[in-house]
């Protein structure tokens, strides 16, 4: 690497000259990938993207996880299937990512708190930071299939809702696993709402009653874009709620670059 470029990062440092900063940082980050060291310039971008990267292991340094248990029949449990934890880049709002490391420091401590609800915009990150707890955590990915869990008949979907919590609670190694309802809102409407059909309103009840009895090794994720429409009670049930819609304009455009870098890269030279 050429003396300029050292010289050039610690005059825009001194000069708090940001853009300018992060610019030259990016291309040295470049030059180490380029040259061989992609640990160094992944170790780079994370730091010139502060905690808000959650960065991909190689497959070697993810420890094995045992899928010898034969928890999931197709017959038995139909509203469930394993979804593959992520292993590509993530990039946060700095506030998001330390909410999100709370949460993974709490679970690693054994805090005693199971469940959590990442609310936002659609394409802010919730179920791909899921994904990537899932992966920090070791854990198994289990996905709701709320199109299957929904049924026409009168009260069917409530008898679904009740035999899926069961299947949750008893499974087999329940600590190794984590259970996703993405986009909860599907089966939780506001029971306040006289709008509201009746027969969701019995959804809803249901399903609080089965978060009250949820096994305590069961851990809970949901994530919603319609919060404000979901039942008050049911918002009590979370033991943490987590808002991503806190991308500034500063954020997106570091976000830009990010992914500019990463495209870039996947052009053939």
């Amino acid at each position: 690497m050429k003396k300029k470029k050292s010289l050039n990062i610690i005059k825009y440092y001194v000069d708090e000259n940001d853009p300018a900063f992060k610019q030259e940082a990016y291309e040295i980050a470049d030059f180490f990938d380029r040259t061989g060291d992609s640990q160094l310039a992944e170790y780079i971008m994370s730091l010139l993207a502060g905690t808000n990267v959650y960065s991909p292991q190689s497959t070697d340094e993810i420890p094995n996880i045992q899928k010898s248990d034969t928890f999931f029949n197709e017959e038995t449990y139909e509203f469930i299937s394993e979804i593959p934890i992520s292993n590509s880049e993530l990039y946060l709002p700095e506030s998001v990512s330390n909410e999100l490391e709370g949460v993974i420091n709490a679970l690693t401590a054994n805090r005693n708190i199971s469940t959590f609800l990442l609310t936002g915009e659609p394409g802010t990150g919730k179920t791909e930071a899921v994904k990537h707890i899932a992966r920090i955590l070791n854990k198994r990915l289990f996905f709701i299939d709320f199109n299957r869990l929904i049924d026409s008949k009168l009260g069917q979907t409530s008898k679904n809702i009740s035999n899926l919590f069961k299947n949750i609670n008893s499974s087999h190694n329940l600590k190794t696993k984590i259970f996703l309802f993405d986009e909860i809102d599907a089966i939780a409407s506001n029971r306040s709402d006289q709008n509201e059909i009746k027969e969701m309103g019995r959804v809803t009840s249901t399903l609080l009653k089965e978060f009250d009895f949820l096994n305590e090794d069961a851990l809970i994720f949901a994530t919603t874009n319609l919060s404000k429409y979901l039942d008050s009670a049911l918002l009590r049930r979370f033991d943490a709620i987590i808002n991503f819609d806190k991308y500034t304009n500063s954020d997106l455009k570091d976000i830009s670059i990010l992914f500019l870098k990463t495209l870039i890269k996947q052009v053939p030279s």
